[in-house]
């Protein structure tokens, strides 16, 4: 067997970050159909959704963390098996100390009006 064919090639899925948001996406396109237009171009995207469960949140010594599950659509799972059947692994990436949060700046922008609405209260 020539080394070429022994090397596996692999269609890397990467999760980078997640961001909280107040405003809702006007009709944003289902995570999974995006995960699939980025493995079809090889290029990045970023998704919207609400699909994700948080299992439990926990909070220790001014840290917060957060286990969540994320559902697989059967579409999802077609399109990773149709490009398993090419000879691509598809792998899926967490940041080794975990998933950094952040919040959006239409978060931010609410937090503050907030802060700002009962500093005149008091």
């Amino acid at each position: 067997m020539d080394k070429d064919e022994k090397k596996t090639e692999y269609q890397n899925i990467v999760f980078t970050d997640i961001q909280f948001h107040t405003v809702k996406p006007t009709n944003p396109a289902p995570w999974y159909r995006i995960i699939m237009k980025s493995l079809r171009s090889d290029k990045p995207g970023r998704i919207y959704s609400k699909d994700f469960a948080i299992k439990n949140f926990q909070e220790e010594d001014g840290k917060i963390t957060m286990n969540f599950t994320i559902p697989m659509p059967e579409k999802l799972k077609e399109k990773i098996e149709e490009i398993e059947k090419t000879g691509k692994r598809v792998r899926f990436f967490l940041p080794k100390n975990g998933l950094p949060m952040y919040l959006g700046k239409d978060m931010i922008e609410k937090i503050n009006a907030e802060k700002r609405h009962l500093a005149k209260r008091i």
